[in-house]
């Protein structure tokens, strides 16, 4: 069992991202929390910034095979980030820009009621954007990881172009069960287990340091011994 917002994030880094430019956002906050377990992270204080950032970082760096991806929270997050998807799409530049979104059931009242808004800074994010990329969707259900490498490899196929996901927040903190999963150890964790490593890995140094000394003051006893011997 996993957070999907995990397996997504592992998804990603199977394809071969290393990094991830991000500006947090209520509506990303389970991606947020899994990226900082899988990727290094780089805060922005502007999505334009980080969007425009990725974009050049990944052209600089294929050759190193690093690659980042933006993560941008929904509404104001993805609007501000638009200028600099438009700028990729023009270019012709490989970009994954990953959004958040309200819940499902605020999606569905909002289609069925044809209400203006629904939650907090609900926006149609993939509409307004979808013009200016190669592929966008918005996930209405947890996807794959055959399909979210699918829709990643779009950007780069043939002529280049960003890709835009859009996950729910209740989609993203959406339990799943996954075969073959390796859940992710914490930081904090991570640091504890490598301690206790090194700490092994000092006492055995330490061990063969007393066991050397003990057999030179051995070697050098039985050599006194034997010199003052003769001497007699």
């Amino acid at each position: 069992m996993i957070k999907y917002s995990d397996y997504f994030c592992e998804s990603l880094k199977k394809i071969g991202y290393t990094h991830c430019f991000v500006l947090q956002g209520g509506s990303i906050m389970h991606l947020v929390n899994s990226a900082n377990k899988y990727f290094k992270i780089v805060p922005f204080l502007h999505e334009h910034s980080a969007t425009i950032a990725a974009e050049y970082f990944n052209k600089r760096n294929y050759k190193v095979k690093n690659k980042a991806w933006v993560l941008v929270t929904g509404g104001p997050g993805l609007t501000n980030s638009i200028t600099a998807v438009s700028g990729a799409f023009h270019e012709s530049r490989e970009l994954l820009i990953v959004g958040g979104q309200v819940k499902t059931a605020d999606l569905k009242l909002h289609k069925l009621n044809n209400i203006r808004q629904t939650g907090i800074q609900q926006i149609e994010g993939r509409k307004i954007i979808s013009p200016v990329t190669k592929f966008s969707k918005t996930f209405l259900k947890v996807e794959s990881f055959e399909k979210i490498k699918k829709y990643a490899n779009i950007s780069s196929d043939n002529r280049k172009g960003p890709v835009f996901l859009e996950i729910p927040v209740d989609i993203q903190g959406k339990i799943v069960r996954i075969k073959n999963f390796k859940k992710p150890l914490k930081k904090k964790n991570k640091k504890f287990f490598l301690k206790i490593k090194n700490k092994k890995k000092k006492k055995k140094i330490l061990k063969k340091k007393k066991k050397n000394l003990k057999n030179d003051y051995k070697i050098k006893k039985d050599f006194n011994f034997f010199f003052n011997d003769n001497n007699n």
